[in-house]
């Protein structure tokens, strides 16, 4: 089946709704200071395709007065909860009151895959 060319909706795509959710929580884990998620944009028309490796573009915003950098990381989960395969990460530099886009490129290999920043 073709998930692009599906008219209805499929269980990936409420799977990576659901990830989009995650995504767009704070991210202070992953960076040391505080950073803020303003969009997550999957694929080229906002929708993963599966099985297929898609463009993950997260929008990450510093509020704060000092330069932040750190590493960014992308974990694929399986049943929500558990790491599957090594994490996938980009360097990020961030000035004070400043935006940028980390792009990352994850194989979404199902329906069953979520995933976490």
């Amino acid at each position: 089946m073709n998930l692009a060319s599906s008219n209805r909706p499929t269980r990936i795509g409420v799977v990576l709704s659901v990830a989009v959710a995650w995504l767009a929580l704070p991210l202070s884990v992953a960076v040391a200071g505080d950073i803020e998620v303003e969009s997550v944009h999957w694929g080229f028309d906002g929708r993963a395709v599966a099985p297929a490796f898609n463009p993950l573009t997260v929008i990450v915003f510093n509020p704060g007065g000092n330069d932040l950098a750190g590493e960014l990381e992308l974990q694929r989960l399986r049943n929500g909860y558990w790491p599957v395969g090594l994490p996938i990460r980009q360097p990020v530099f961030l000035s004070p009151a400043t935006r940028r886009p980390v792009r990352f490129y994850p194989y979404v290999v199902g329906e069953f895959d979520d995933w976490r920043v």
